[in-house]
């Protein structure tokens, strides 16, 4: 007489003899995945290499060019203290470095700024001021600029301000009357030392047709400069 005997497998259940442990319905571990593992991992070292190269080659392609170390207003030379170095990639009009004494000398033909790549077509040589401008000092008295003063490159109107008794300090127009605008959008040239009785010499590059009638109110310092955007107002 034969017997027969079961196999009990972990979860409890007895197997009869010839079948095998019951199975669970997830696929079983293969190799087929490995081949797809190792072209990707060739794939990322591959784009790897290539992204190194290319930081490499153009990283090496930077060029030493001519920066602005400090402001230079318009129309003002730029001398050596004004210009830097820096290495840069991908500007091709920028001032190479080795032009350095060719730049020195030359005016800025607008308000440069610090750490600004220097091109070509910021400087100019054409002397200041160019035909049709013209350079006017006018004394300003205490009251008649802002308080924290102005600085070479900043634009102003330029208005009569009422002259003082004599020895006093010219009063500004007050009233319903509108002061008489000597001129408008002028430009800051360059600016003196207050004297003992606070006056400061403003130089101010105006239209030439404004220039002889500003001259004779800023003479006597009946001149007021109110400072105004840089930029022109649209419009609306």
């Amino acid at each position: 007489m034969m017997t027969t005997t079961s196999t009990r497998v972990p979860d409890g259940t007895h197997l009869s003899p010839g079948t095998g442990p019951p199975r669970s319905g997830r696929p079983l571990p293969t190799r087929q995945r490995r081949p797809v593992l190792g072209v990707v991992a060739v794939l990322l070292i591959v784009v790897g290499a290539l992204g190194g190269g290319y930081l490499y080659v153009h990283g090496a392609a930077k060029t030493q060019v001519l920066v602005v170390q400090r402001p230079v207003p318009a129309g003002h030379k730029v001398t050596t203290a004004d210009l830097g170095e820096s290495g840069v990639a991908g500007l091709p009009d920028a001032l190479p470095a080795t032009k350095r004494n060719q730049v020195v000398g030359k005016r800025a033909a607008t308000n440069l700024v610090r750490g600004q790549v220097l091109v070509a077509d910021l400087l100019t040589s054409t002397e200041t001021p160019k035909p049709g401008d013209a350079l006017v000092g006018v004394t300003v008295q205490p009251g008649q600029m802002p308080a924290e003063g102005l600085q070479p490159g900043d634009v102003v109107n330029a208005v009569v301000a009422a002259a003082g008794d004599a020895g006093q300090v010219p009063q500004p127009v007050t009233g319903s009357d509108e002061p008489t605008v000597l001129a408008t959008r002028a430009a800051v040239f360059a600016t003196g030392r207050a004297t003992a009785s606070g006056a400061t010499t403003v130089t101010l590059l105006v239209a030439e047709r404004d220039a002889a009638r500003l001259s004779s109110y800023g003479a006597s310092g009946q001149v007021a400069l109110i400072r105004v955007n840089a930029k022109a107002r649209e419009n609306p």
